[in-house]
């Protein structure tokens, strides 16, 4: 009795089988993981971008002249940094009447036509390396950074 039972049974489970796999379901699945695959990595490259921006942040936030060594800012005198070689000035301290709407250089990277290699902390993967400068200011404060030149 029961024989014929499973063989019904064992005959259901092999025809759903067989139509599911003729019905272009495992590519359906396939295409599925891949598309879940794209998209974690997508989300691991966006979450990365943010850590990075929030690691910037935190430290913009610290930022101090690289000319008088105050960090206070105020929306008149904010402080810059340059793309290049990302030195942070006061826009008072270095004579910037108006904060730039895309990508600001120092004098310095300007002269040596740096500025033209592009941003250096860009969100792409290839990021752009630049050597220090060649020149130093004598005036800045801190022993440790070139100056604001």
């Amino acid at each position: 009795i029961l024989e014929p039972k499973a063989r019904v049974l064992m005959d259901k489970v092999v025809q759903e089988r067989f139509e599911f796999e003729q019905s272009g379901a495992l590519e359906k699945i396939e295409e599925e993981k891949r598309t879940h695959a794209k998209f974690r990595e997508i989300q691991a490259d966006r979450e990365a971008n943010y850590l990075e921006q929030q690691k910037q942040l935190e430290q913009d936030m610290d930022a101090v002249c690289s000319i008088c060594g105050d960090g206070e800012v105020t929306p008149e005198n904010q402080i810059l940094f340059c793309d290049t070689c990302d030195v942070a000035v006061h826009q008072m301290c270095y004579g910037i009447t108006r904060v730039p709407a895309g990508d600001y250089h120092c004098l310095a990277c300007r002269h040596l036509g740096r500025d033209k290699l592009g941003r250096k902390n860009c969100l792409s993967k290839n990021k752009v390396s630049v050597q220090p400068l060649p020149i130093a200011c004598e005036m800045c404060i801190s022993p440790q950074k070139p100056g604001a030149f």
